[in-house]
């Protein structure tokens, strides 16, 4: 059965949240995750970072830092769909692999984006960040 955790509560040391950069309602967002400190099992879905009520995503990219010894792909969504903004980036591929998505939503109501593992292995080690940049309401 597929699970879901919250990667933004402090007890998961791999996710850092770094300070927002906010100039003339920009906001530039970046969050890590090590998952040697917090795997993810297929389907598992991982609370990642809150989108406040009235803010427009202008473009989400993932980026592997260091690669993962596990094959799974990496989904990044919100609660309409776990591949909203990025579908499949591969876990294991080389460090500094980046997938990018344009794609701008705005967000009447709060929601969170989520990242999730869509295939069959448990990622148990490497380190991936996702970057946000968002209009603030």
């Amino acid at each position: 059965m597929a699970t879901t955790f919250d990667l933004r509560d402090s007890d998961y040391v791999g996710a850092t949240l770094l300070p927002a950069w906010k100039q003339r309602g920009v906001l530039v967002l970046s969050v890590t995750h090590d998952f040697a400190d917090q795997a993810i099992a297929q389907n598992e879905t991982a609370d990642w970072m809150d989108i406040p009520a009235g803010t427009t995503v202008l473009a989400v990219s993932l980026t592997v830092d260091t690669a993962s010894g596990d094959a799974a792909d990496l989904d990044v969504g919100d609660a309409a769909a776990a591949t909203t903004f990025i579908s499949d980036l591969q876990a294991d591929a080389a460090a500094n692999t980046t997938q990018t998505s344009g794609y701008g939503k705005h967000f009447a109501t709060a929601d969170t984006l989520v990242l999730k593992n869509n295939a069959a292995a448990t990622i148990n080690d490497g380190v991936v960040t996702l970057r946000v940049v968002a209009l603030a309401a």
